[in-house]
């Protein structure tokens, strides 16, 4: 597996900025998210067109992600008046969020950029675009 395939997966953030576009409150807490996320998409497919380990540009994503994860965790959780059914599913949905980081961590350090490292941080980006619809709903 090549690491473009994480470039594509990072994509499907375009499509949680289009339904920011079509469904959000536009208030001001969701365009800072909707800010976190462009933020996010950028250096994300910057980092992951040549991703080089503890480079200048994985620190930086690295620590771009965790700011724009836990943001969107709070709004969703606390702030967002979500019905049950969705909290419930917006719960299951960040289980494989942590689920995923933990493998892709586990994975990473036993073999850099390796097919089950690829996998599974595919599998994150995939539950945080998920996840990320449920801010804007």
């Amino acid at each position: 597996m090549e690491s473009y395939y994480l470039q594509i997966t990072d994509s499907l953030f375009v499509l949680s900025l289009i339904f920011f576009i079509a469904n959000s409150q536009k208030n001001i807490i969701e365009i800072i998210l909707c800010i976190l996320l462009i933020l996010s998409l950028i250096i994300s497919q910057l980092f992951w067109h040549d991703p080089i380990k503890d480079s200048t540009i994985h620190i930086i994503d690295s620590f771009v992600a965790k700011i724009t994860i836990i943001c969107f965790l709070i709004y969703t959780l606390f702030y967002k008046n979500l019905h049950i059914i969705n909290i419930f599913s917006y719960l299951c949905i960040m289980m494989g969020v942590i689920v995923s980081f933990y493998m892709s961590n586990c994975n990473s350090k036993e073999e850099w950029c390796g097919d089950d490292h690829l996998y599974f941080h595919g599998n994150l980006h995939i539950c945080c675009f998920l996840a990320s619809l449920y801010a804007f709903i």
